[in-house]
């Protein structure tokens, strides 16, 4: 995922109440970081650290 980019940091966000997507981005390699208000919508919000990857890749 980092191989072709500068980034340091990818966040992702999914709807609370959608299963599939949070498991998507948590086998993904992501890490919960909190619940996110947009729009009046709540989210959870994951975070994958490039060091993090790199030690698995």
């Amino acid at each position: 995922m980092f191989t072709n980019t500068n980034l340091d940091v990818i966040n992702a966000v999914a709807f609370i109440n959608n299963v599939l997507s949070n498991k998507v981005i948590e086998k993904c390699g992501f890490t919960y970081l909190s619940q996110q208000t947009i729009e009046n919508e709540l989210y959870n919000h994951y975070i994958l650290n490039k060091s993090e990857w790199m030690k698995n890749h």
